[in-house]
């Protein structure tokens, strides 16, 4: 499975690891050594295609939401840990054309201290994506209120891009 990144909640009693290979990221509850769901991450329906290669981790400060870097899906997936599924995908674009961007490979993640910004180092472009998570409460809200059947929203892209070197 290629475990790449676990995380754990500030009380250390669970974690969640990142694999690789599975498309996926196991909840572990660390008091009885056990895990207590798996959550897919745009897993492929066909065995012998790519996955979505989940990367870098990160829990929001209410510990309510883990961001996943998906790097070879283009996106970063937000997690509502309460229902264990993600609820939003942010995904770059370009901002002129409006287009997506195809190859981008998410593969480290922050926040802004007021946990505001959401920001996303994209390999293939040198660049920082920076996302505004000003509804995500909201949205969270929204869902866990009326959940759809659906694949979760993607959000309309980046409010732009922070150039860095290679």
């Amino acid at each position: 499975a290629y475990p790449y990144t676990v995380i754990a909640n500030k009380t250390g009693t669970k974690a969640w690891a990142s694999l690789w290979n599975s498309s996926a990221i196991p909840e572990l509850n660390l008091e009885t050594g056990k895990v207590t769901c798996w959550i897919d991450l745009a897993k492929p329906s066909d065995p012998i295609s790519p996955g979505s290669h989940p990367t870098a981790m990160l829990l929001r400060a209410d510990e309510e939401v883990l961001y996943v870097a998906l790097s070879n899906s283009d996106y970063v997936a937000a997690i509502d840990l309460e229902r264990s599924r993600i609820f939003q995908f942010y995904r770059a674009m370009a901002p002129t054309v409006g287009d997506r961007i195809f190859g981008t490979a998410p593969l480290a993640i922050a926040l802004s201290p007021d946990g505001g910004r959401l920001y996303a180092a994209y390999a293939s472009l040198d660049a920082v994506a920076v996302f505004d998570l000003t509804n995500e409460r909201k949205a969270l809200a929204q869902e866990r209120k009326n959940p759809r059947p659906t694949p979760p929203e993607v959000t309309p892209g980046s409010l732009g891009f922070i150039p860095t070197e290679w």
